[in-house]
């Protein structure tokens, strides 16, 4: 395919030869083999391969839209034998092959036909739905909105292309925007499910977790099977800590649509917060293998590997989530915190220097570097990173634990023991920090028992020994 797309044809046709002799009879081998042909106007040859293909899976859509297209061009008079380099399909054909191309989910392949098909019809209500959904799927969302404004003119009280431009704005991070879009989608259609579960999204990107849920509540009522709908409302209970609510909700968005991505990637990290490392990771190998690039699987199944001690597993992980995400601070600082398990002090160190370049106040990077400086055994820089991820996350019995080490080692048994009185009165967010409080109340009891003794007198002494 490479030499087709160079234009170098007959290495092209040689090496789909090469495929087809060594046992290569997918019908999509037959497919870009006729393509070859096509382009040096062989228009009998090309034709023969698509009947092979379609002979081979009669749903091969590309296989039969390509036929039709020959069809077509046979019906206007074309030759069998046009030049070499036969000009680029027309308008119509362009809008057809790029609508077959988005079907199979090729949509670099199709921009280009879509754009020819657009620029000979810029009001193409069609070329601009099938353009924009294809830049969706590439993520390049700027243009996306783009085709949308375009549509938004030609349309403007669909309420479809409201609310999908609503929630491309909410990947640009545009809330405003965002929200207008959403209230006038569901304005124009008040039965619209995707418009609430979107919305909800929206609100809680903002932190609005009760008008999330309400917005979730409705669009379920509407659709009980929105599968979004649900998915995105276990993240809500997943950002309360309500980890058994939030399974329930990615068990029933899964039971609608078991290759729901996002759900699976959530249900696994909301196992891994309640400690079952191993269906997580069955959960974030499912998510890779519909989804190989998904960095938050990803992700996720290094943070699996790192709690199951398989540290130099994890890295990899993260290492493999940086190569498409190299802005991401929490792979960063993810890898650090495996760096700093494996004792890699300095890389460690660098790793979350990183991640607080990227995102500066960050409570779980702070209190991980805290961890890093106890571990160089300078207490000061600790303390400082510890008090400042405490004063971002309050809540955090590590930091606390940690910043109880960290005045053990200078001798301050007093401010240890207050750090350790304070993690045991909070609620655990995961399975880690279960097992810190549960070593901070035997640590508690050990050093009252210290004070107690070290405060007394001699008779005291030895009724402690």
């Amino acid at each position: 395919m490479i030499y087709r797309d160079r234009g170098d044809l007959p290495k092209a046709l040689a090496d789909f030869d090469a495929a087809i002799a060594a046992g290569l009879n997918g019908s999509h081998v037959f497919v870009n083999r006729g393509t070859v042909y096509e382009r040096q106007g062989q228009l009998d040859r090309a034709l023969v391969e698509y009947d092979r293909a379609i002979s081979i899976n009669p749903n091969d859509r590309r296989a039969t839209s390509m036929k039709q297209v020959i069809l077509d061009m046979r019906a206007r008079g074309v030759p069998s034998a046009a030049p070499a380099q036969p000009a680029p399909a027309q308008p119509p054909d362009a809008l057809r092959i790029g609508e077959s191309l988005v079907a199979q989910r090729k949509f670099a392949e199709a921009l280009p036909m879509l754009d020819r098909a657009i620029a000979a019809d810029p009001q193409s209500v069609q070329g601009l739905r099938l353009r924009s959904a294809a830049l969706l799927a590439l993520k390049q969302y700027d243009k996306a909105v783009a085709d949308f404004d375009e549509l938004v003119r030609l349309l403007p009280n669909d309420a479809l292309i409201r609310s999908v431009r609503g929630s491309t704005y909410l990947q640009l991070k545009q809330f405003d925007n965002a929200m207008a879009d959403l209230d006038r989608a569901i304005a124009l259609d008040t039965n619209r499910s995707q418009s609430y579960a979107a919305r909800a999204w929206a609100w809680q990107t903002r932190g609005e977790r009760d008008k999330a849920l309400a917005d979730y509540d409705r669009a379920i009522a509407l659709d009980p099977r929105n599968a979004d709908a649900y998915e995105g409302r276990g993240s809500v209970y997943r950002s309360q800590s309500q980890w058994d609510k939030a399974i329930g909700e990615y068990d029933r968005a899964l039971a609608i649509n078991p290759k729901h991505v996002d759900a699976l990637t959530r249900r696994g990290l909301t196992l891994l917060a309640k400690g079952r490392a191993n269906e997580a990771l069955t959960d974030f190998d499912h998510a890779i293998e519909l989804a190989p690039q998904h960095s938050d699987a990803i992700v996720g199944r290094g943070v699996a590997m790192l709690d199951s001690g398989q540290t130099d597993r994890a890295i990899a992980a993260f290492d493999r989530a940086l190569m498409n995400n190299s802005g991401a601070a929490i792979i960063y600082s993810l890898r650090g915190r495996a760096r700093l398990i494996k004792g890699e002090l300095d890389a460690a160190m660098s790793d979350l220097d990183r991640a607080l370049s990227i995102s500066r106040d960050d409570a779980p990077t702070l209190r991980t570097r805290g961890m890093v400086w106890l571990k160089k055994s300078d207490h000061a820089q600790s303390l400082a990173d510890l008090n400042r991820s405490l004063e971002l996350d309050g809540d955090s019995i590590e930091a606390y634990s940690t910043r109880a080490e960290v005045f053990r080692a200078q001798g301050k048994q007093d401010q240890a023991l207050a750090d350790l009185r304070r993690l045991a009165g909070l609620k655990p967010r995961s399975l880690g920090e279960v097992v810190m409080q549960g070593a901070a109340k035997v640590m508690i009891e050990r050093l009252s028992k210290e004070n107690s003794c070290g405060t007394a007198g001699r008779s005291s002494k030895d009724s402690c020994l």
